[in-house]
């Protein structure tokens, strides 16, 4: 069996084009905003136990919080690296 074809010539498939866009992040104004303390029940009295528990966790939490915001904002405000400036 023999197979023939009309046409020789290959034709080229064209090339996808690829563009490389950089975007400024959109921070939004909550991003800036210093981390809040955590609500504490108000309707029973707190033991000094609780009392001292809750003002540890809270300030342990609210310094993390603040690092990983301001780290999180710095590194979106920052420029990408290999970016054009």
């Amino acid at each position: 069996m023999t197979a023939s074809s009309c046409s020789s010539v290959e034709s080229e498939t064209p090339k996808p084009q690829i563009k490389t866009v950089y975007l400024d992040p959109v921070i939004p104004p909550a991003a800036e905003i210093e981390c809040q303390l955590t609500t504490v029940p108000r309707d029973q009295a707190l033991t000094d136990k609780q009392t001292q528990d809750l003002w540890n966790k809270d300030r342990t939490e609210i310094k993390v919080c603040n690092v990983r915001r301001r780290l999180a904002v710095s590194a979106a405000k920052a420029p990408a690296s290999g970016s054009p400036e």
